[in-house]
């Protein structure tokens, strides 16, 4: 798995709320979870001094994108299911 893989998957879980999830796949991938802290460090760094950083470099919109595709390739009752609990986390 890639550093982009695990940002990808860590931040759909995260949005769906699955909380244990996202905490085994952060032991399991402990190399991947400390290089992902690391740049999530970085990039907080960036933005207190370069406050539209995360717009400007597209972070936001990446993430939505990820979003939008995860729910894209559901069928229609999945989708609104999961589209709920991505609104109440």
């Amino acid at each position: 798995m890639t550093l982009k893989d695990y940002e990808r998957i860590t931040y759909l879980v995260s949005s769906l709320g699955y909380s244990q999830y996202l905490q085994f796949l952060i032991g399991k991938y402990m190399d991947l979870a400390q290089a992902d802290e690391e740049r999530e460090e970085r990039e907080h760094e960036i933005y207190l001094e370069y406050p539209e950083y995360y717009e400007d470099e597209g972070i936001l919109e990446e993430e939505e994108k990820w979003l939008e595709e995860f729910l894209n390739q559901l069928p229609e009752k999945k989708r609104e299911y999961f589209e709920k609990l991505i609104k109440e986390s």
